[in-house]
């Protein structure tokens, strides 16, 4: 198993507000020569993602977005990242990430908020 395991930092950019048919995903490709590709499995059953029992698009590096079309405005929509090499040999699944098709962007919280004095 690959221990390049890619950093996958997802921009999720809606084509449309209200009516989005695709979208594209980005990341961080993975410090390690040995790794030719990246996997991106998605699809509408977050299962069908974490089992990787959808045909994945093979993405070669050094690209690190890729748009996926045909998709349906309301639709829940999971996505995850796996990277690989030559040999076929696969990295464990990234993080997978959720949206709703159509829904718009709203930007992560930050993270790891704390008071750090109180007088």
């Amino acid at each position: 198993m690959l221990k390049g395991l890619i950093t996958f930092i997802v921009v999720i950019l809606i084509t449309s507000i209200s009516y989005a048919d695709s979208l594209t995903v980005s990341w961080e490709n993975p410090d390690d020569s040995r790794v030719t590709g990246i996997y991106i499995y998605h699809s509408t059953i977050k299962e069908d993602v974490v089992n990787k029992t959808v045909e994945p698009l093979d993405v070669s590096i050094p690209t690190n977005q890729v748009t996926i079309d045909g998709l349906n405005y309301g639709d829940d929509f999971y996505v995850g990242a796996t990277s690989h090499d030559d040999n076929n040999n696969e990295s464990e699944m990234s993080k997978v990430l959720y949206t709703v098709v159509g829904q718009q962007y709203v930007p992560s919280p930050p993270s790891e908020l704390k008071i750090i004095n109180i007088e």
